[in-house]
């Protein structure tokens, strides 16, 4: 790479950072990967399957509830197959969504 002879190699960094090819530039690829939309109750579970380095799959869910408001519940495990990620992380998403549903009817009782 030419140099301006300005001595500012935070822009000749820069320009390398700019011009290097993506997967020189990036250690890791992360993908995540969104499946179709579930409705439980009144409820929106959005499951996400992420692809690891070993060829298997982690998984979690966003559960949007009426109001709007979202939630992040993540699946402990490592599954061999996508689909397996995807229907535990709907499972662990309707738990919460069900365990949250049986406290508020305690509180509201209580």
């Amino acid at each position: 790479m030419a140099t301006t002879g300005d001595g500012d190699s935070a822009h000749e960094m820069n320009h390398d950072a700019q011009t290097a090819p993506l997967s020189r530039r990036c250690e890791i690829s992360v993908e995540f990967k969104m499946t179709t939309n579930i409705r439980y109750r009144t409820f929106l579970i959005r499951p996400f399957v992420t692809p690891n380095a070993n060829g298997r799959f982690s998984a979690s869910a966003v559960i949007t509830d009426p109001s709007d408001e979202e939630r992040t519940v993540g699946v402990d495990g490592d599954f061999s197959q996508r689909q397996e990620a995807i229907d535990r992380a709907v499972e662990v998403a309707m738990a919460q969504i069900d365990q949250r549903h049986i406290a508020s009817d305690h509180h509201m009782r209580g």
